[in-house]
């Protein structure tokens, strides 16, 4: 596969929503969250997320394009923390008019428990006690990945290489920090590229709470 890597618009957000939803309709994190009363929609959840931050300054998304198929099959997004001069900027076009004025079409809250609500709430304080843990303070400037997605029809063909080398060789040359959260699939890729375990965790669920927690999610 010959592809090039081009910055992302906002007429890019669909696609790279549906490969989102692609992406993690085979990962088992996702899959557990599928079985609650409301199984989760990655393509809703992605759109809004990724229209609200295309045009922050410490943001920058890339898209992977093959051009002989004429199709976009992975997208990485990216996080800084450092002088504003050293990020990457490019305009992502004009934020399309119905996207502009579209309200917030998520159903009314209702007070009936979901099966899964532990789970995710389980989830936000552990992230939190991790991200407390591993990131660097507010004065050390950094990079961090903050997606990394590839159609599972293009893997193995080097777009998540290229995606997350595209940012961590400027890091490397500039000596700063970089992390990321990553699944065990995105591990196999980042480790080739010099990102190391520096703290992990598991953790077992069975009817709604958690029975075994060991420290094993990875951060590199």
């Amino acid at each position: 596969m010959k592809f090039e890597l081009l910055p992302v618009i906002y007429t890019d957000v669909p696609a790279l929503a549906r490969i989102s939803a692609e992406a993690f309709a085979r990962d088992p994190h996702a899959q557990v969250k599928q079985l609650g009363r409301k199984p989760i929609d990655m393509f809703s959840l992605t759109s809004p997320v990724i229209t609200q931050s295309l045009n922050r300054e410490s943001i920058v998304y890339m898209k992977a394009v093959d051009n002989e198929e004429n199709e976009l099959p992975g997208f990485c997004c990216w996080g800084y923390r450092v002088d504003t001069q050293l990020v990457p900027r490019a305009d992502p076009g004009m934020l399309p008019s119905e996207t502009a004025n579209e309200e917030d079409g998520e159903e009314g809250s209702t007070s009936e428990n979901d099966s899964i609500d532990p789970l995710n709430t389980l989830e936000a304080e552990d992230m939190k006690r991790w991200m407390d843990i591993f990131m660097p303070d507010e004065t050390t400037q950094c990079l961090y990945i903050q997606m990394l997605c590839v159609a599972p029809h293009a893997h193995g063909k080097g777009l998540g290489s290229a995606l997350v080398l595209w940012r961590a060789a400027v890091a490397d040359r500039l000596g700063l920090f970089t992390w990321v959260q990553a699944s065990e699939k995105a591990y196999r890729v980042l480790s080739k590229h010099s990102f190391g375990v520096v703290g992990d965790w598991t953790w077992t669920w069975k009817n709604g709470h958690r029975t075994t927690h060991d420290a094993r999610m990875n951060w590199g």
